[in-house]
This record gives structure tokens, C-alpha cells and sequence, in this order.
């Protein structure tokens, strides 16, 4: 605004929220963050919003940004399946929560640019399906040996709270409340004000990713002063999971 800057291209996220939904989430679901990342971005569009006179500002909501390369928290499931190990699922794995493909996001930020009113925008997959559904889809194309297996909801998620609170855990908050929880952003408006359409499904992307991951393990397990996003996580008390799987 100082600095006559006549655009902004702000990723928010769908960390916004923290429970689950049993519909397609709209551009107008009041945000209610609980951890500090979502606070953050609440906060941020807030701001935006309120400035929307002096700045055009574009925000996408954005799922999980999968593309090849995309490790984090992803490398503990990722190492359980290279390993053909049981994949734990909290619940009975029907619950559906949507990623977005990196490339389809810069698409989408690429159509913005003509778009000339502040704006906010839900971004997104088309057609998610349930964890079970995806996770089966990765190890059968990949020709891993793992299964999944499934735990009741309430014991797992009390169980990733004390493992988080005594530290011996990287899933917070909002893992554990969304990992065994369903969460679709419903995408009407963006496809219908910059013809956004996605080419990839949850499934194709995660597999894409998983076998980056396969083919550059060795060298992944070795980096050091990356982003955390280039990275595998440090599994903690998750590492004694697997080993009983």
C-alpha cells in the first residue's frame, strides 16, 4: 500500500478451521482457527479485507499443497509404505479431505492476476474420496506390500494428545483433530470467476509424491538447512508404531 503496489496474491489455508465438516465448506463458513498457523493466516486475511479499498488482494484457501518434492509430515506415511508396512488409520477411513495440486494453485494465481476486485477463494481437488480409497490407490500403483489398518477414533486421538503434550510426537493439534476428520472446500466460485478446473486427483498427486519420495529416499534421509516441507519429519514415538506394524 506504501509502496504502490496495486495487487496482492495471499495463500491462505483451510487451517482456518479445526473440525470436521459434513458438507462442501463455503467462502462464507465463519473461520474458527485453534493453533497458531491458522490464527496467523485469520488474522492476515483479516487485514487484507480490511484494507480491501487501498489494495486488491486475492486470497485462496488452500487444502494441503501436494506436488513431487512435498515431504514433511507426508515422509511418515510415505516410509511406511516403502517399508510395506500396516498403515494406521484413525476411524474407519472414510472420511475425505482434499489437497490441492501445486501446479493447478499457480494456475489459479496465474487467472488472478486479471481479476481486478478483492476477492477471497476456496481452491481444492475435484471429486475426494475417501482416505481409504486414496491410500489404496498409491500402494496398489506403486506395488507396495502394505495394508491399512484401522483404530477407533476416540483412544487414537486421546493418544496423539498426551504424545503431544509429552513431546514425543510432531502430529499437533490440528493433525489430530483432522486426521480422522472430513474436510472438502466446495469450489463453485473460483470456477466460475477464473475458470479455475484441477488436473489432479488426491490419489494421482499423493502417488506422484510417494514415488519421489521411493526414488529419492537415500538422499532425502541426508539433507540438513532445507525447508521442513523438503524434509522428512522427525517421527518420534511414531517409529515405535511402525515397528509394530
Amino acid at each position: 500500500m506504501n509502496n504502490d503496489c496495486k495487487k496482492l496474491l495471499f495463500v491462505s489455508s483451510n487451517c482456518l478451521w479445526g473440525q470436521s465438516f459434513d458438507y462442501p465448506v463455503t467462502e462464507d463458513e465463519p473461520p474458527a482457527p485453534i493453533e497458531i498457523y491458522g490464527q496467523s493466516k485469520f488474522e492476515c486475511e483479516k487485514i487484507l479485507l480490511g484494507n480491501a479499498d487501498k489494495l486488491c488482494s486475492i486470497i485462496f484457501r488452500c487444502p494441503t499443497i501436494i506436488d513431487e518434492g512435498r515431504l514433511g509430515l507426508l515422509s511418515l506415511l510415505f516410509e511406511f509404505m516403502d517399508d510395506d508396512k500396516k498403515i494406521p488409520l484413525v476411524g474407519d477411513g472414510n472420511n475425505r479431505y482434499q489437497f490441492i495440486y501445486a501446479k493447478d494453485l499457480v494456475n489459479a494465481m496465474k487467472a488472478a492476476l486479471n481479476h481486478d476486485k478483492t476477492e477471497v477463494f476456496n481452491i481444492g481437488s475435484d471429486n475426494v474420496k475417501s482416505f481409504n480409497e486414496v491410500y489404496e490407490y498409491v500402494i496398489k500403483n506403486a506395488g507396495s506390500k502394505s495394508k491399512l489398518i484401522h483404530f477407533p477414533k476416540a483412544p487414537m486421538i486421546f493418544l496423539m494428545k498426551l504424545c503431544y503434550r509429552l513431546k514425543l510426537s510432531p502430529l499437533g493439534p490440528y493433525q489430530y483433530k483432522m486426521i480422522s476428520a472430513s474436510f472438502v472446500f466446495d469450489t463453485t466460485k473460483i470456477k466460475k470467476l477464473l475458470g479455475f478446473k484441477p488436473t489432479l486427483s488426491n490419489e494421482e498427486m499423493l502417488f506422484r509424491s510417494y514415488m519421489y519420495y521411493k526414488k529419492n529416499r537415500e538422499e532425502i534421509q541426508s539433507r540438513t538447512n532445507v525447508s521442513a516441507h523438503k524434509k522428512g519429519a522427525n517421527p518420534g514415538i511414531i517409529r515405535l508404531l511402525k515397528w509394530l506394524m
